[in-house]
């Protein structure tokens, strides 16, 4: 019984892969994020009360769609997210506070399909690595309600421990590897399940980030959008989103 669900779950998704995902994060009062969570939501705070919110960069290629082979469209995509309790699993899951991908066509096959608000968002990547495949630059540019820019460089292949978290296992489960999304607004909130392997993130140094879409929701301070808490990358992975997307109850 359980194959099969799995399979029929296949049959509905869509394939990409990922490559060059870039999580710079922001640890925040849960305050900041409440006005903004829909209610039947609660915020997956750690430490006194704080909680994560991410800027997250990736180029995408569709692979597969409803287990067919798909021409590769590859696109470049930017969310702002934050982290929430999955009210059926009690797991750490991710809401989309925003997103945006490069290619209008990808925009609005997204619309169509999960029902997401993606918006077209002029920006590009510059992903450079050396011959032992370390990050020499990672560099972003674009415009997102004020101008977008990243840049940074690898400074460790492997993440070991990152504060507050109590060990390596509880960061990466929390920040990178949820693989359930939540979207919309209180009675209009979309559940979505996706599925990749677990991940093994590399650390990053800032050296260079601007976004003004972080002080426009009021969420991080002008002053702090320069000194990220950490910033990790995963150089790819195969993704599976699967479709359609459920509708939350209005209380969880």
């Amino acid at each position: 019984m359980e194959a099969a669900h799995r399979f029929i779950k296949r049959m509905a998704s869509v394939e990409f892969l990922l490559q060059d995902v870039l999580y710079i994060s922001y640890l925040v009062p849960g305050r900041r994020l409440q006005a903004v969570i829909p209610s039947n939501l609660v915020l997956a705070t750690v430490g006194d009360d704080r909680v994560f919110i991410s800027l997250v960069l990736f180029r995408s290629t569709v692979s597969r769609t409803f287990m067919c082979p798909s021409p590769p469209i590859v696109f470049d995509q930017i969310n702002l997210r934050t982290y929430v309790m999955d009210p059926y699993t009690g797991r750490p899951g991710v809401f989309f506070l925003d997103y945006g991908v490069n290619v209008r066509l990808i925009a609005f096959l997204y619309r169509v399909l999960s029902g997401m608000a993606v918006r077209h968002i002029p920006f590009s990547m510059d992903v450079r690595r050396d011959e032992q495949s370390h990050y020499r630059n990672y560099k972003a540019e674009g415009y997102w309600e004020g101008p977008l820019y990243v840049e940074g460089k690898e400074v460790s292949m492997e993440m070991r421990e990152l504060a507050p978290f109590a060990s390596r296992d509880d960061a990466v489960n929390y920040l990178v590897d949820p693989t359930v999304g939540f979207y919309g607004s209180l009675g209009k909130v979309r559940r979505l399940e996706v599925w990749h392997p677990a991940s093994s993130p590399r650390v990053l140094r800032i050296e260079n980030v601007q976004c003004r879409l972080l002080s426009v929701k009021g969420i991080v301070d002008d002053a702090d959008i320069s000194r990220p808490h950490h910033a990790l990358v995963v150089p790819g992975w195969p993704f599976l989103t699967y479709l359609p997307p459920r509708r939350l109850p209005r209380e969880s």
